[in-house]
């Protein structure tokens, strides 16, 4: 069976004439019958998102658009799945960057004039402090490496789904 993509159409029957050549009413009828058969998760069509992977049924008497992408079903799969995972990387490396940029702002705070003034006459808050600043600081540093980490990852995962698309 092949697969294509949702692409946000408002009902059953628009994705029937995105995927079948020339459909008659009756046609198109079997087709969405078909359609719903193999991807349930259509009756609730306003809940999908873009991108889900639909099963195009096999119809012996009808022709699948030759415009519309229907490739070898592991082929596709294997594309939006680097697709997903290159989208992630990049959101990855924005929240990481951010993450950094917020605890080096913490850090700050807990180590300026001001907020040390205000401790000063606790020593349960200046120890707690200390403490959170040595967190934050070894946070710091484990951030990036988590970031590479999950990176090489990732990459590591584009590569074997590059050679399967080969």
């Amino acid at each position: 069976m092949r697969i294509a993509t949702f692409r946000g159409e408002p009902n059953v029957a628009d994705i029937a004439e995105n995927l079948f050549a020339r459909l008659n009413d009756t046609q198109r009828e079997k087709v969405v019958e078909q359609l719903l058969k193999a991807n349930p998760q259509l009756r609730n069509i306003s809940k999908m998102k873009k991108g889900t992977i639909l099963r195009v049924p096999s119809i012996p008497e009808l022709s699948v658009k030759t415009t519309r992408s229907l490739e070898n079903s592991s082929d596709q799969v294997a594309e939006e799945l680097a697709d997903a995972l290159n989208n992630f990387e990049a959101r990855m490396q924005k929240r990481t960057e951010e993450e950094i940029k917020n605890t080096q702002v913490q850090l700050s705070v807990l180590k300026s004039d001001n907020f040390q003034a205000i401790i000063a006459d606790s020593d349960v808050l200046h120890v707690l402090a200390k403490n959170t600043a040595e967190a934050l600081e070894t946070r710091s540093k484990e951030l990036p490496k988590r970031h590479d980490d999950v990176s090489k990852a990732i990459r590591s995962g584009l590569d074997d789904l590059k050679k399967m698309l080969k």
